[in-house]
This record gives structure tokens, C-alpha cells and sequence, in this order.
């Protein structure tokens, strides 16, 4: 609960690649601009479920 504070994580050994593409993304994302790609694909709910089921099954 810090006021202000956003926190994009989880991008593992890739950090250095694809962390100033996320930086970008989640700083548009912030600022309420229209995203350089769909940010949807991206959505922790996609975990859920999948085409074989959910992925806790595995």
C-alpha cells in the first residue's frame, strides 16, 4: 500500500532483454496512453485455464 508505487516483476533470467520493452509498456499503462501492443495477452488470468485444462493440473 504505498501511494504511487507500481511494481513490474517477474521477468526472471529475461530481465535484460525484455525489461526496457515492460518498462515501457507498464509506464503507458500508468499514465493511461494507449499501449504499444495488447496489453490483455498479458493478464494473470490467462494461468487459469488453458486449452489442456488448468495449469495446476500439469
Amino acid at each position: 500500500g504505498i501511494p504511487g508505487l507500481v511494481l513490474a516483476a517477474g521477468l526472471s533470467g529475461h530481465g535484460f532483454g525484455i525489461g526496457p520493452g515492460v518498462g515501457h509498456l507498464v509506464a503507458d499503462m500508468v499514465l493511461g496512453r494507449k499501449t504499444l501492443t495488447e496489453a490483455t495477452q498479458y493478464r494473470l488470468a490467462r494461468f487459469a485455464r488453458s486449452q489442456w485444462g488448468k495449469v495446476s493440473d500439469f
